[in-house]
């Protein structure tokens, strides 16, 4: 009787620790999965502020204004948002909050910056057309604003695991400060 108790209470004990480490090991790859989408997600907002703040340029700006045409291209190229959006809720929430809204903000901007090329929007009256590109403008603004708020929101959930993405923003924007001040001399 004492061995099958022994052999049953062993038994037990082996399945707790089995299920034990393969909770453990299910949490180690979801931690790892989090920063993985962090920094992936962090990586491609980043360089997307570039061309955003080419477009709201003062300069950019009045010359949009007075030719009321197209300034820019779409930007059809969030290929890591469309590859891992299914996997946004292992993010807290403060940050899936704040990239869904920049991803939303640029789409919108996108579909825009198309409909500016689109032959009615040539056919439009002056004043309708100067409208639209204002609307452009200020939704360019907000995506810029958005970018900011989601860019912080993942640096500092980041941080909170020990991972520094605020180097690698500051290392892209010496980079972006530099080639701009070259191409200017």
């Amino acid at each position: 009787m004492e061995t099958a108790l022994v052999g049953l209470l062993g038994g037990l004990i082996g399945l707790l620790l089995s299920n034990l480490m393969t909770l453990v090991s299910e949490r180690r790859r979801c931690h790892e999965r989090r920063l993985d989408l962090l920094a992936a997600i962090h990586a491609e907002i980043l360089p997307a502020r570039e061309p955003v703040a080419r477009q709201l340029d003062a300069q950019e700006r009045a010359l949009s204004a007075a030719l009321m045409q197209p300034f820019a291209t779409p930007d059809e190229s969030d290929f890591v948002f469309q590859s891992i959006k299914d996997d946004l809720t292992i993010l807290p929430s403060d940050v899936i909050h704040e990239v869904v809204r920049y991803y939303r903000l640029a789409r919108q901007s996108n579909l825009m910056t198309a409909d500016l090329r689109h032959p009615q929007f040539a056919m439009l009256e002056p004043e309708r057309r100067e409208k639209v590109v204002a609307q452009l403008l200020q939704l360019l603004e907000d995506q810029d604003e958005a970018a900011n708020l989601a860019i912080g929101a993942i640096e500092k959930c980041a941080g909170s695991y020990r991972l520094d993405l605020v180097a690698k923003r500051l290392k892209l924007d010496r980079r972006s400060t530099s080639a701009t001040t070259h191409k200017q001399e």
